[in-house]
């Protein structure tokens, strides 16, 4: 095999080394990127799930008191900043001996982003409980 020959040779297995070392690069970046918006999404969730605990929260103490009206409101923690929650509130009263039984009946939604975007986000919880008068 003559010289040129040679480095002819070399500069095509460099070539080869070269795309397969940047498919590689491009493959990482892929990785890194879908990792990172699967983290968003994870923290997005839980903030939506501590927003759905709020509602469900407001809701049973408002209920307990005697209000149990539908709410809708923007929390003012920070950590909760951009959701949207909203409360829904049943009251079914019985009889029981000598007094009543109220069973409430409560959900909870908080929304993120606007739908059809990949900042939306949405979580719904529901409770029930019971309160002797």
């Amino acid at each position: 095999m003559t010289p040129a020959r040679s480095r002819g040779s070399a500069l095509v297995v460099a070539l080869a080394l070269l795309v397969v070392l940047a498919g590689i690069g491009v493959g990482v970046t892929r990785l890194v990127v879908v990792e990172a918006q699967r983290s968003s999404l994870g923290v997005q969730q839980l903030r939506l799930e501590q927003a759905a605990r709020l509602g469900l929260d407001l809701a049973a103490h408002l209920a307990r008191r005697g209000n149990c009206a539908p709410l809708s409101f923007t929390p003012a923690d920070p950590a909760l900043a951009g959701l949207q929650i909203a409360t829904t509130c049943s009251l079914r009263s019985a009889p029981e001996g000598a007094g009543a039984v109220d069973h409430f009946s409560t959900t909870a939604r908080a929304v993120a982003g606007r739908y059809g975007t990949s900042q939306y986000g949405s979580v719904s919880r529901s409770q029930q409980f019971s309160i002797t008068r």
